[in-house]
């Protein structure tokens, strides 16, 4: 914290010392700095390590849907999703019956549930109810009330600690007449094997009306919804229990007397685990499906009538029709019931299950469409719902760019299949932040994410280093000729434009692109697509490096005339593209890894992650134009040598290149070394280790103010969640700066190196974990960077103080008549530094008080 004195003459302290200003001028305040850890794992004294935005928390958000969609009265789609979310604890979310408007109404929290399961249901008041299969008061599970309107969200009831109540309930909720709801628990209860519940709407009056498990013929895990029939009774089915342990079918009053199993399923002639509800035909009887048994083990579709207790299998999915699915998941009747529309988690031509139909009598069966195609969700799993417009819609565990779910609908008029809406973890939000970020000629921090966007297939993102003005400037697959993945930091051009690559193309085909747009995204445009392996090279994960002869040189990591990747060249519009260098020719290396760093030679340096001489990787300089190629450093020559080098390289004043290898060493967990440029003096900077925490670096290295240098490793030995660390260029005072320790607040995964920017701060991102799990941006600062810059006396009662420090920061203003151990300090103001790092307060200057000290800090 750094001190000054201001009073009727200007008095700027250091020590005991005094130096005094004239009134009115101004001067270039002496201070002193007390730099502090304040938390955050920071080992260094001097550095500060802050979380900023953690990417993937926009209302978007959810991934997994565990049990269908409902059509509520009014007229939208409502749903669950089992993870996602800003807490990745699962959502209940909304959307308009032609897959728009999708948001987020409700992100759960753990104590108020978590991993919600089953299907909604609409009460008929405005509200949804359902339940979560975990979190709560005691972590098993919850029963809520939304409302659609205003989004109040109320936990109901949270199942007792002790599981008397049941724990796990997975299988939504059915209204009861008299403003009551029921449901399941599928663990827990008397017996362990689950429980039957009710309670009234406001959360009173809950009730156990049936603890399952209670005889050798009595049903275990009830996992599906209860169906309240014509006839006034509850039917349910449970996934175990009865004469075979295949399952039940069983009954109950809504008030919870009269409990009877109604059928013990016999696995192999009527099917086992009946883990879906039930649907009630026009005569009465109920229909239904089992997961397996049957013929073939993979399933039935069956139908009991109450009356006499006669079940009948309407159908035994087989082996030698698996393309026609197997594995049912749903059964919806038509309005008039005469048909059943149902889906199977598997089968298909696909093997991503189907849309079938099938007669009440179990006639005319017909696949009606195959999911599991690169463009539709895969195993249909819950309830169905049916749209007035004839859509039937089924929700599938899988599928879509990021495998997190879609809804699917197929139109029972024109018997076309639609993806209604793909779940996104992240939502539209960018995610998985792993490449190195870049400051803009605008101040502007710009990266890329391999995930996330509107299509999730990665983006470009800016935003200044106070953390606004935030914008996704591209979403990548917008167009058959786009790419994606990007996993490469961008470069920018003296205009400004900004050049990136991508790992693939769009679809994930094999190849990738080089792309180039304008700081606020406009004028995307892809400058080059690679469609040949064999010649071109493939797996751009590289960034681009821009020679002073305007070119654009890149590195793609497989494919070329050696298989080994290549170094190309392309100009910034995207003509003469050529390849310079097709990598792993003799002892040559293969690979090439990070981007081509230029030094004040004239030179190209990188690196090569596999083969050479002694199979550990090399690495080499090239003229931008491709000639004078030379390997400078065969890795692996020694037992305790490192080996894969994947970070890239530092190019200093010194006359050496810095780096890391991810492997080898004396402990086998990677090294830093230095090298002069023509490839002596070679020399092992630091072995990693158990003892030193942090293993595996795999970013460049980059040397900040304070003259270390600094890098990252993917895991260490404890959390095993990434570090920063930092040592002097040579070798010396090696010291870790960050343990990633708590997976939402701090992140994990820090694949990407730091930036070094102009506000003073190192900025870096991990890949995974924040609020999100998506990811966060993080900055280290110095505390002791903040200090006074300038005090201007404005009048007789007020003066200026000016400082700067980091960007974006919060500091704490405070005033003492004195200083020395003694001196008793008051907080009389706190400011926030603007994008540069700059902060401006107006003290009072109090009549009669002679003198005052002023010393400004830092805010956690």
């Amino acid at each position: 914290m750094e001190h000054h004195d201001l009073g009727n003459q200007m008095r700027i302290g250091r020590g005991p010392q005094h130096h005094t200003a004239g009134t009115g001028r101004r001067v270039r305040p002496l201070g002193w700095g007390l730099a502090a850890a304040l938390g955050w794992s920071v080992a260094l004294a001097q550095v500060r390590y802050e979380p900023l935005r953690s990417f993937g928390t926009d209302d978007k958000t959810g991934s997994n849907p565990p049990g269908g969609v409902i059509l509520a009265g009014d007229g939208w789609l409502y749903g669950l999703t089992t993870r996602g979310g800003t807490n990745n604890q699962g959502t209940v979310y909304a959307l308009a019956p032609d897959g728009t408007g999708y948001r987020a109404l409700k992100h759960f929290q753990g104590s108020d549930g978590a991993t919600p399961a089953g299907q909604l249901l609409d009460g008929g008041d405005g509200s949804l109810y359902g339940v979560t299969g975990q979190g709560g008061d005691s972590t098993n599970g919850v029963i809520f009330r939304l409302d659609r309107a205003s989004g109040q969200f109320v936990v109901l009831h949270s199942l007792a600690a002790d599981r008397s109540e049941g724990a796990l309930p997975l299988g939504g909720l059915t209204a009861l007449p008299g403003l009551a709801v029921a449901g399941v628990a599928s663990q827990g209860g008397a017996h362990g094997a689950g429980t039957l519940f009710r309670l009234s709407r406001d959360g009173e009056d809950f009730e156990v009306l049936h603890h399952f498990g209670a005889g050798t013929n009595d049903g275990r895990t009830p996992k599906s919804r209860l169906l309240l029939a014509s006839d006034g009774f509850l039917y349910g089915t449970t996934e175990a229990g009865g004469a075979a342990n295949a399952g039940t079918l069983f009954r109950i009053s809504p008030n919870g007397s009269g409990y009877q199993v109604l059928h013990e399923f016999q696995p192999p002639t009527e099917g086992r685990a009946p883990d879906f509800g039930l649907v009630e035909g026009l005569d009465g009887r109920l229909y239904g499906v089992t997961a397996a048994g049957g013929t073939d083990n993979l399933g039935t579709v069956y139908r009991f009538r109450p009356t006499d207790k006669t079940l009948e299998v309407l159908r035994h999915f087989r082996l030698a029709d698996r393309g026609l699915g197997y594995r049912p998941s749903a059964l919806l009747f038509n309005p008039a019931k005469s048909l059943l529309w149902g889906t199977t988690l598997s089968g298909g031509t696909n093997e991503g299950g189907v849309f079938f139909q099938i007669k009440p009598d179990g006639s005319d069966y017909q696949v009606l469409a195959h999911l599991g195609s690169s463009s539709s969700g895969r195993f249909a799993f819950g309830e169905l719902a049916l749209t007035p417009d004839g859509r039937v819609i089924s929700a599938t565990l899988a599928g879509g760019p990021e495998q997190a779910g879609t809804l699917m609908a197929w139109n029972t008029i024109s018997a076309q299949l639609q993806v209604l809406y793909t779940f996104l973890p992240g939502g539209l939000d960018a995610r998985t932040p792993s490449a190195d970020l870049i400051e803009g000629r605008d101040g502007f921090l710009y990266g890329t994410t391999s995930q996330g966007g509107n299509h999730g297939r990665g983006t470009v993102f800016r935003l200044q280093k106070d953390l606004t003005g935030y914008q996704i400037l591209h979403h990548f697959g917008e167009a058959a000729q786009d790419g994606e993945t990007p996993v490469a930091p961008l470069s920018q051009d003296a205009n400004g434009t900004l050049y990136g690559t991508t790992a693939y193309r769009t679809g994930g085909a094999a190849g990738g692109t080089v792309f180039k747009h304008q700081p606020d995204g406009s004028g995307y445009q892809v400058l080059k697509r690679f469609t040949s392996r064999a010649t071109e090279g493939a797996l751009l994960v590289s960034g681009l490096t821009l020679t002073s002869d305007g070119w654009l040189v890149g590195l793609a990591v497989e494919g070329g005339a050696h298989n080994g990747g290549t170094c190309f060249r392309l100009r910034p519009d995207g003509s003469e593209f050529s390849v310079l260098r097709a990598f792993g020719q003799d002892n040559d290396g293969a690979a090439p890894a990070d981007g081509l760093i230029p030094c004040e030679d004239g030179f190209l340096y990188g690196v090569l992650n596999s083969k050479g001489a002694f199979d550990g990787g090399v690495i080499f300089r090239l003229q931008p134009d491709g000639q004078d190629y030379q390997v400078l450093r065969h890795f692996g020559q020694t037992a305790t040598d490192g080996k894969l080098p994947v970070g890239g390289l530092l190019c200093r004043p010194d006359g050496y290149l810095y780096g890391t290898c991810a492997a080898g060493g004396a402990n086998g967990q990677g090294t830093i070394f230095r090298v002069r440029r023509d490839g002596s003096d070679y020399t092992i900077l630091h072995h990693f280790s158990t003892d030193s925490v942090g293993v595996q670096p795999r970013s460049r290295l980059v040397e900040w103010h304070d003259g270390r240098l600094y890098g990252t490793t993917a895991s260490d030995t404890l959390s095993g969640l990434g570090t920063v660390f930092a040592l002097q260029p040579d070798g010396s005072n090696y010291a870790l700066v960050v343990r990633f320790q708590d997976l939402t607040l701090d992140g994990y995964r820090p694949w990407a190196g730091l930036l070094a920017a102009s506000d003073g701060g190192l900025y870096g991102t991990v890949s995974q974990g924040g609020i999100g799990n998506s990811g966060r941006l993080y900055r280290l600062s110095h505390d002791a960077r903040v200090r006074f810059t300038s005090i201007r006396t404005e009048s007789s009662v007020q003066a200026r103080l000016r400082g700067e420090g980091v960007a974006g920061a919060t500091y704490r203003i405070e005033r003492s008549s004195a200083v020395g151990p003694a001196a008793a300090w008051t907080e009389v103001a706190r400011v926030r530094s603007d994008a540069a790092g700059r902060w401006e307060w107006v003290a009072p200057i109090e009549p009669g008080v002679p003198r005052a000290f002023y010393r400004a800090g830092r805010q956690p």
